[in-house]
């Protein structure tokens, strides 16, 4: 299997991947949003001091719903993460010539995934444990702010109700009926570009993760003294740094392109660089 074909069968697998868990959160955030739409439309004025007042219980009811969609998020995300990294270490062991046992590579379950993933500059099980006072995650409270703020926004700006509640989920009528949709410049496409980012970025950097530890083992393989002949040690040309070159390549990966060094830790970085990170490290063979 030559780097191409390898790099196409991985890209492939990984956006199934992504799209598999993205696919069932959307809607579950569209259906949460549009009950806070509808909760809006049914209690708030348009005019009137007591706008402050009603939206405060109103938020509180919805950062309760917040986090059971959050829950909920989490635990698609992580059955995901669990087939990523057990099936891209196999994936990577193939194209290395490895039989993998769990000596050579354990996938990684649970905590001990979630503990070892990053996304925002927490790890995914920081970023959705509940805080004890508040008993919300930030991954919720990031979420929930964004979603107050656009609401202050507009009853600062004296918008009318209905004006609110669209800038949260758009609308259109279909034969009749008004179906809730995805358009820019709501609070959903906002939340849902924000939850496609952390899914991209975390399905990646597990299966990068993965990729260098089998990797690094079957260096570490050929490269023992043996009495039988053994193969080329691998990886011992060093390591080169694969990018996708099209016009969503970012300015800091698309120089990085074909970048060969000896180890890992003598890249500037090691992908993915930012979420949605498309960028590998494969051995010069």
């Amino acid at each position: 299997m030559t780097p191409d074909e390898y790099l196409k069968a991985s890209y492939t697998a990984l956006q199934r991947s992504e799209n598999h868990v993205g696919d069932d959160i959307k809607a579950r955030l569209l259906l949460l949003l549009w009950r806070l739409r509808q909760s809006l439309l049914s209690s708030l004025p348009d005019t009137g001091i007591s706008r402050e007042l009603i939206i405060i219980p109103l938020l509180e009811a919805f950062a309760l719903e917040l986090q059971l969609y959050s829950d909920a998020f989490l635990a698609i995300l992580l059955k995901q993460l669990e087939e990523v990294d057990e099936t891209h270490s196999e994936r990577a062991a193939a194209y290395a010539g490895l039989t993998l046992t769990r000596r050579d590579y354990r996938p990684r379950r649970g905590n001990e995934l979630l503990s070892t993933t990053r996304s925002g500059g927490m790890t995914l099980l920081e970023k959705f444990t509940p805080d004890p006072l508040s008993t919300l995650s930030p991954y919720t409270t990031g979420h929930l702010t964004a979603i107050r703020s656009k609401i202050q926004a507009g009853i600062m700006r004296q918008d009318a109700t209905i004006e609110i509640a669209r800038s949260l989920v758009a609308e259109r009528t279909t034969r009749g009926y008004i179906q809730p949709i995805n358009a820019r410049g709501t609070s959903y496409s906002a939340l849902r570009n924000r939850d496609t980012a952390l899914i991209s970025n975390s399905v990646w950097e597990v299966s990068g993760y993965a990729e260098r530890a089998v990797f690094e083992r079957q260096k570490y393989l050929t490269s023992r003294p043996t009495l039988p002949p053994t193969p080329a040690p691998f990886g011992a040309k060093g390591w080169q740094w694969h990018a996708i070159l099209d016009p969503k390549t970012c300015p800091i990966c698309r120089p990085l392109d074909g970048l060969i060094r000896q180890n890992f830790n003598e890249f500037p970085y090691i992908p993915p660089v930012h979420p949605r990170c498309r960028c590998r490290l494969l051995p010069v063979q």
